[in-house]
């Protein structure tokens, strides 16, 4: 998976809220572990495991390996939950 910052230029052209924090999927890998939990292109991550995501260091300090993580995902308007 690879994740990219909220500029305004991704906000605009995923029309995502300019209050909205967190991290943008840019992609995923057909078959990888974030495709399989259901991650897609245009997600934005803006919390694991409860705690707030604000930007691609919170992103890599809050994602344990090698245990479930919960990701709170922005998605079309609506909040989701996926694990991996």
């Amino acid at each position: 998976m690879e994740i990219t910052e909220l500029s305004q230029n991704v906000r605009a052209q995923y029309n995502i809220p300019a209050d909205m924090n967190g991290v943008l999927v840019a992609s995923t890998t057909a078959g990888g572990k974030a495709s399989l939990a259901g991650i897609i292109t245009g997600d934005v991550i803006f919390k694991i495991n409860n705690k707030s995501v604000k930007n691609i260091s919170d992103f890599n300090s809050l994602v344990k390996n090698n245990e479930l993580n919960y990701f709170f995902i922005y998605r079309d308007g609506k909040t989701i939950i996926l694990t991996m």
